[in-house]
């Protein structure tokens, strides 16, 4: 037997490494696509792998962001609200007083917000409204 078969078939056993902030931030950088682990292992032991087609990439939007938009729609309940005005305005029903104006206005107002918000995490759009 080899020496290069019987460490093929060697059970893996992990290695911990401490690294501060800048040094992992540099090593993912340098990493690319290729998994942290993938990438050091094949500095360490000079081989040439390629990245997986399968490796995870990190999300293009701020789901901070995203989480705020939902979070607002649901306390407010805007689309079934705005569901029931749009329902009684096409039966005729829709009776219109200053709170109803009020409060379409208000409706009106929080879904520009949303947009807003929206298209920022999406990269579409920066607060000054000028696209990217």
């Amino acid at each position: 037997m080899s020496v290069n078969t019987s460490l093929k078939s060697a059970p893996r056993k992990p290695f911990p490494i401490r690294l501060n902030g800048k040094e992992k931030a540099y090593l993912k950088r340098k990493a690319g696509k290729l998994a942290l682990g993938t990438y050091i292992r094949s500095q360490i032991l000079d081989k040439n792998i390629k990245p997986r087609s399968r490796v995870k990439e990190k999300p293009s939007h701020d789901d901070v962001a995203l989480a705020r938009i939902l979070a607002c729609l649901g306390a407010h309940n805007i689309s079934h609200n705005l569901s029931i005005i749009a329902k009684a305005s096409d039966d005729g029903t829709l009776y219109v007083d200053d709170q109803i104006k009020s409060e379409i206005k208000q409706a009106s107002e929080d879904i520009q917000v949303m947009r807003c918000v929206l298209m920022i995490a999406l990269g579409l759009e920066n607060p000054d409204g000028s696209s990217s």
